[in-house]
């Protein structure tokens, strides 16, 4: 997980905006770790999906930039927020997005480094 600049074990709290296929793999890691994931993405049948392969984890159907949904939800109270997005943009987006509602931490998915010096100058943690 601290790939994902997560290094902090007193995670309790986790918002997971987007899908993406690298989402699978980190929910099964989160399994049995006491941690509450919240995820959130535009498509029921998403949602469905993952709640259906791992039920510890709460899905609300809403876009990503929902300011009403993350901010009833607390998304000033989560401990990290991961976009895990397909698109580098979008996560970008979104994270910046994420920051702006309140989060305290925010963790973007990239798969183009170009967009790694534009990250370090933002207030994107990781």
């Amino acid at each position: 997980m601290e790939r994902l600049g997560w290094a902090n074990p007193k995670v309790k709290n986790l918002f997971v905006l987007g899908y993406s296929r690298y989402v699978d793999y980190w929910f099964k890691r989160l399994a049995g770790k006491g941690i509450t994931v919240k995820f959130f993405h535009p498509e029921g049948r998403v949602c469905e999906e993952v709640v259906t392969k791992y039920p510890y984890i709460e899905a609300y159907q809403s876009f990503l930039t929902d300011s009403e949904t993350l901010k009833a939800e607390g998304i000033e109270r989560a401990d990290y927020v991961w976009c895990l997005g397909e698109g580098d943009e979008k996560n970008i987006v979104v994270g910046m997005f994420a920051k702006n509602l309140g989060a305290h931490r925010v963790g973007v998915l990239l798969k183009h480094p170009q967009y790694e010096e534009f990250l370090n100058r933002s207030s994107i943690d990781a």
